[in-house]
């Protein structure tokens, strides 16, 4: 339902937006009736996917409350590596001259030149260090696993992650930094707080509004960042900033699906599959190497979105859009396929969710915001994701060997 909802409302917004909107942000209009037609395929071909992972196999077992001495672990070590990774972060930025007084200017003043100065010269990343702060999506899931299983200290350091991911997206103009942390934690805490329990009529009326409220969360959110990021350019051209906000969103998505189309219109397919192993090929050093894709094929895909972009639509809103890759990756039956396994571990996942599983709570919020993502990109695919989802997978092992030795009923504890 969640993906039928994403994709197919998204698509129909910018297959309903006219030639003469799409302009306004910069570009003619390329969607057509057989990308409508594609993305309702690929909508259907997840769905079939879903219910064949629901109407086989066996429901999991719950996790026993030996896992949590695992999950605390791997708690704490994901949150001391994000640590890590952001006072490094912060000693190479005040190495190039970030202070107190940078960030200050930085929130007063609508010099666009120092929102580039500090992003690409005072805090300059450093591969494989800088990476650590990733960790946190994986930390957030994992300490709310323990926060709601009665071990309240994590509060403060899944406080204190959320913290420095709002001041990351506010600094780097990068929202997604927050979205992956807060989102995810979400599902989490839905499945432990409401999910498994009679409700009163109040809460059971609020849970129904949860998509509108989301919904305008999101405009809050992003209207917030896009203050600091974007406005600035545009403060001229609209009447107030609400209007702005709802262009402004509205182009991120419907001008990602278009690019889409416009890719599957104007480029051929990889040579070898890119947007669907983009983790394998962004190995800090592969691209150095005989093993790097340039190297491979001859040419680089990014270099390759962007010159599409310069020649038919816009750099400045340049999202490939999550949904078409897979066809540039595999043609149009590869597509399809893509879409129909992306259904199935999604149905998989959401059955041990519901479960209560250390897997299905930290892996299945991963998933439900890489399907909020899709119409943009494909998030899980990318890899920023990658930290997290390596450690996810190692826990959800370890738990599932620490749940085999237990063998009476009274040994599975169901977390809600």
């Amino acid at each position: 339902m969640l993906f039928a909802v994403v994709i197919g409302g998204t698509m129909l917004a910018a297959f309903a937006q006219t030639d003469t909107a799409f302009r306004l942000y910069g570009t003619p209009k390329y969607i057509g009736t057989s990308h409508l037609l594609l993305a309702f395929a690929a909508i259907l071909a997840f769905a079939i996917g879903r219910w064949l992972a629901t109407a086989t196999g066996r429901v999991p077992s719950s996790t026993p409350q030996a896992a949590e001495t695992v999950v605390r672990f791997w708690f704490w070590l994901a949150t001391g590596l994000t640590l890590f990774g952001y006072a490094v972060w912060l000693v190479i930025g005040v190495k190039n001259g970030f202070s107190l007084g940078t960030l200050r200017e930085f929130l007063t003043t609508d010099d666009p030149q120092l929102a580039d100065t500090m992003f690409f010269e005072m805090f300059a990343t450093w591969k494989g260090i800088t990476t650590c702060t990733q960790f946190g999506i994986a930390a957030v899931p994992l300490g709310l696993w323990l926060f709601f299983r009665g071990q309240r200290i994590v509060a403060w350091p899944l406080a204190l992650l959320i913290g420095l991911a709002g001041l990351r997206g506010l600094i780097f103009s990068e929202r997604l930094a927050l979205i992956e942390l807060v989102v995810p934690g979400f599902v989490v805490a839905i499945r432990f707080a409401l999910l498994g329990r009679p409700l009163p009529p109040f809460r059971r009326f609020a849970v129904q509004l949860f998509p509108v409220l989301g919904l305008a969360a999101l405009l809050l959110v992003f209207g917030g960042f896009e203050y600091f990021r974007s406005w600035r350019y545009y403060v001229n051209d609209f009447d107030s900033y609400a209007e702005f906000t709802l262009w402004r969103i509205g182009g991120y998505y419907t001008t990602a699906h278009n690019n889409g189309a416009l890719a599957l219109e104007t480029q051929p397919t990889y040579p070898l599959p890119y947007a669907t192993l983009r983790q394998f090929w962004h190995i800090p050093g592969l691209a150095s190497t005989p093993l790097g894709y340039s190297n491979l094929t001859g040419f680089d895909p990014s270099t390759r979105h962007v010159g599409m972009l310069e020649q038919f639509a816009t750099p400045e809103l340049n999202s490939e859009g999550g949904l078409f890759q897979p066809a540039l990756d595999f043609g149009l039956s590869g597509f399809l396929l893509f879409w129909f396994g992306c259904g199935f571990i999604s149905g998989r996942l959401y059955r041990t969710y519901l479960v209560g599983t250390v897997a299905g709570l930290t892996l299945y919020p991963l998933v439900f915001l890489a399907i909020l993502e899709t119409p943009r990109f494909l998030y899980l695919c990318y890899p920023r994701s990658l930290p997290a989802i390596v450690t996810l997978l190692v826990v959800a092992w370890l738990t599932s060997r620490a749940a085999q030795p237990a063998s009476a009923p009274s040994a599975a504890i169901v977390p809600a």
